[in-house]
């Protein structure tokens, strides 16, 4: 699957990449959009419509793998929940 970002995103971890889970990432990179936006309220409805539900799904689990796997992704994305959508989507 094929990002609509890829061309202007620096995150080394994308969730659209097959093997996203072998990449490092390193405290201060960039976190992917899609997996930001995914924790805010309503996120995976606005990934849903933006990406489409494969893409939502591998958002999801990305998100999930990167909570268990990486502190400083995991901080970002807690710290992300809690502000609006940058979607342009319903801010719940």
């Amino acid at each position: 699957m094929n990002c609509p970002r890829f061309d202007t995103c620096n995150a080394p971890i994308c969730p659209l990449e097959q093997h996203y889970y072998r990449r490092t990432y390193l405290t201060g990179e960039p976190v992917c959009f899609f997996m930001l936006e995914s924790v805010k309220p309503l996120g995976q409805l606005n990934i849903w419509g933006a990406i489409g539900g494969k893409g939502a799904g591998l958002v999801g689990e990305a998100v999930e793998w990167a909570f268990l796997a990486y502190g400083p992704i995991r901080k970002r994305l807690q710290r992300a929940s809690r502000t609006p959508s940058r979607q342009g989507f319903a801010n719940g």
